[in-house]
């Protein structure tokens, strides 16, 4: 079962990040993986339990998700994401190049918005706005801040955002006047959220991606 463990707390929750949201598909691979039911009472109840989630499984627009939700679930898959990219290279030493790595360019563009939106969120007293829209004057406000504010466990992408910062800050007006949900759903390459603050069962993550359904997925605790 792929974990998450960023934000831990005593929770659990689950997430899918679907291109299509086709609920009959949905609805069939997992009936298809949940069948035959195993004679196991004990395992019988554990399909059952999932069978129950079915009708909750709906995908829905990023934009229709809180902005809270929306950077948990980013910072969830923000390393799968880069690992995707980069197709098995090291990444560690790809992101410690100077040479503003090609191919994914406004990618990166949209990765490096998102998480300077996240840095100034984070540090925002009170409650979060509904709705934000991103502008140049943040993004260069906040660029300085947030490279030196990273810790330790996040040192290569700041090398790799530090080494390419003018290119990033340039690329990154390309989403100017677009809401964040905007930005992550070209980030993903996808246009359907689903997330569940309790655990949904690794079964129908496994019927989710054996069928092809969904881009990312993934059970996280917090």
């Amino acid at each position: 079962m792929k974990i998450r463990t960023d934000f831990v707390t005593n929770s659990s929750s689950s997430s899918f990040i679907f291109k299509e949201y086709n609920p009959d598909k949905i609805k069939q691979a997992i009936e298809h993986r949940l069948s035959p039911l195993p004679k196991d009472k004990w395992k019988r109840i554990y399909y059952e339990k999932a069978r129950e989630m079915i009708p909750y499984i709906v995908g829905k627009r990023f934009c229709e998700y809180p902005l809270w939700d929306l950077m948990k679930v980013y910072s969830w898959y923000r390393w799968d994401v880069i690992s995707k990219w980069l197709e098995g290279k090291d990444w560690e030493t790809e992101l410690s190049q100077k040479v503003y790595i090609s191919g994914n360019g406004e990618k990166w563009n949209a990765m490096f918005v998102l998480d300077m939106y996240k840095n100034y969120l984070e540090n925002i007293d009170g409650v979060w706005p509904k709705d934000i829209e991103v502008t140049v004057d943040l993004l260069n406000s906040q660029a300085r801040e947030y490279i030196q504010s990273w810790d330790f466990d996040s040192d290569i992408l700041q090398v790799f955002y530090t080494n390419n910062i003018e290119e990033l800050l340039e690329g990154a007006k390309q989403f100017e006047g677009k809401e964040l949900p905007e930005v992550m759903e070209y980030l993903f390459g996808a246009q359907y959220l689903y997330f569940y603050e309790d655990e949904t069962y690794s079964l129908i993550r496994e019927a989710l991606e054996k069928a092809g359904l969904c881009l990312y997925s993934c059970e996280h605790m917090g």
